[in-house]
């Protein structure tokens, strides 16, 4: 626990009287602490898209060392595409994972 989270839980326990055993902290860290975010299991998908798209990126920053001038282009279209696939995948698996914790 955080140590305000700590604090909170002992005056808590103090308040209530007696002497503070483990079962009586342990009882008021459950009852009066908000649980814990649920961390949506589309996450994993969602960090992979992220990181398919900063390597595209790398990609292209690394293209003129290894194509010709000609062949630039069509390179950078490509890419683009698919970055904006990935961009349209990202926010499809962000709305869902939103969607599922709310």
């Amino acid at each position: 626990m955080k140590p305000e989270e700590r604090l909170a839980v002992w005056k808590k326990v103090l308040a209530e009287g007696g002497r503070p055993t483990m079962g009586k902290i342990k009882e008021a860290k459950r009852l009066g602490l908000p649980q814990a975010k649920v961390k949506s299991p589309l996450r994993p998908c969602i960090n992979k898209l992220e990181t398919a798209k900063r390597k595209l990126k790398k990609v292209v920053d690394e293209l003129p060392k290894v194509v010709t001038e000609s062949e630039k282009e069509p390179f950078r279209r490509r890419i683009a595409e698919m970055r904006g696939i990935l961009d349209k995948l990202t926010e499809r698996l962000d709305a869902g994972a939103e969607a599922k914790a709310a």
